[in-house]
């Protein structure tokens, strides 16, 4: 009978079978380890101001810091100078992710809107 010995190629593939299958235990053994359970923590950054026609356009990057995600989150925006609020709700918001939504003001008169001048919120959330 004949030896049937595994070739360089076998071999190749065993090795890197090997390592694929001992990182991905890694991953998982340092995610469970270094994993902390904490809530909703919601950042919020505020892009630059651009006037569109007869309103005021701000990008809002929302944030969620925390391991647990949420959904229906309604973020408020106020601009207290121009005595307006604007509201949008974001359907699902991630643990450690992003999403953008707009606020949009009206352009009354010769107002400017700076981002110094608006207070962002949470206005409420579930959690999901």
């Amino acid at each position: 009978m004949r030896d049937l010995g595994k070739n360089a190629l076998e071999w190749s593939v065993f090795g890197v079978s090997c390592v694929l299958v001992l990182s991905l235990l890694g991953f998982l053994g340092y995610s469970s380890w270094t994993y902390t359970d904490s809530p909703a923590h919601i950042e919020f950054h505020l892009g630059k101001p651009s006037k569109i026609g007869k309103s005021w356009q701000i990008e809002v990057e929302v944030e969620n810091r925390g391991s647990h995600a949420v959904e229906s989150v309604e973020i408020e925006v106020e601009w207290a100078k121009g005595k307006q609020t604007a509201h949008f709700v974001l359907s699902h918001l991630p643990r450690q992710g992003k999403r953008t939504g707009y606020a949009i003001f009206e352009a009354r008169e010769a107002a400017q809107l700076s981002v110094s001048e608006l207070k962002t919120r949470v206005a409420g959330y579930e959690e999901g």
